[in-house]
């Protein structure tokens, strides 16, 4: 098969200005990766997974703020509310998960045109994993963005990328 992983790295740096308060410059890094996300994920089926329930609810926030159709599937999430965001995704159109490792393994939910990682994944393997949730279809790449969230997280991140491209 000529299908292959496509794997693009960027980074995502907090706001750093010494008149800002930290939940100031916090809450602006937010609002920069939202715009970033709104770009990548407008127009396509997209899952992006955080790695913590916070972050998964600041950039869930942000999206919807921006107008974008998102959802949000963590386990301090109702598992009613969960079960009916797995079935609303699985009809056509464009939309967006923000998830933590709770849509990593086991449950369908369709088919996707990219997965993006927050920040650098527990390891390669997750990041691969994650990675496979997208181009299921027939004729379609895996598409995977992962995104270091600081500028300590990019050797990680570019390393995880590496070795996520060589499988």
């Amino acid at each position: 098969s000529d299908l292959k992983r496509r794997i693009g790295v960027g980074l995502s740096p907090n706001v750093a200005d010494e008149d800002l308060t930290k939940a100031e410059a916090a809450k602006r890094t937010i609002k920069r990766l939202g715009a970033v996300l709104k770009q990548n994920v407008e127009d396509k089926r997209s899952l992006i997974f955080t790695n913590s329930r916070a972050l998964a609810e600041r950039v869930t926030g942000e999206l919807v703020d921006l107008g974008i159709d998102v959802h949000i599937h963590h386990g301090s999430v109702d598992q009613t509310i969960r079960r009916r965001t797995e079935a609303v995704f699985k009809t056509e159109g464009p939309k967006t998960i923000v998830a933590t490792s709770t849509l990593e393994l086991g449950i369908d939910i369709g088919n996707l045109d990219q997965s993006i990682q927050l920040g650098p994944p527990a390891t390669a393997s997750s990041f691969l994993q994650r990675l496979g949730r997208s181009g299921r279809r027939a004729d379609c790449d895996s598409v995977g963005l992962i995104y270091a969230l600081s500028d300590e997280e990019l050797p990680m991140v570019l390393a995880v990328a590496d070795l996520a491209h060589e499988g």
